[in-house]
């Protein structure tokens, strides 16, 4: 949040926004479509699992869950296509 406000306060052109454990539920998930130029995804594992659960589906639709309808998203090379593809579809 602190970040957020000092980016508004300075009015940058572009600011690079990690969001933190899960991107759905994320205190960064708070840009509007338009305000939103990029979502980058990157690796993609079994991590955070006492938050997110083991189920690797629901971590990559947590992660992923940053992005908004029409925004480009950019997925990092991942250890197998199968997670990459489910990357993209979620």
């Amino acid at each position: 949040g602190l970040a957020l406000k000092y980016f508004a306060e300075q009015r940058v052109d572009l600011a690079v926004v990690e969001a933190g454990l899960g991107g759905v539920t994320d205190a960064t998930n708070v840009f509007s479509r338009e305000r939103l130029e990029l979502v980058v995804v990157t690796f993609l594992e079994r991590e955070h699992t006492e938050v997110l659960g083991d189920d690797l589906g629901g971590i990559i639709a947590a992660k992923v869950g940053v992005a908004k309808r029409g925004t480009p998203v950019l997925v990092a090379a991942q250890a197998s296509e199968d997670i990459a593809a489910s990357a993209v579809a979620e």
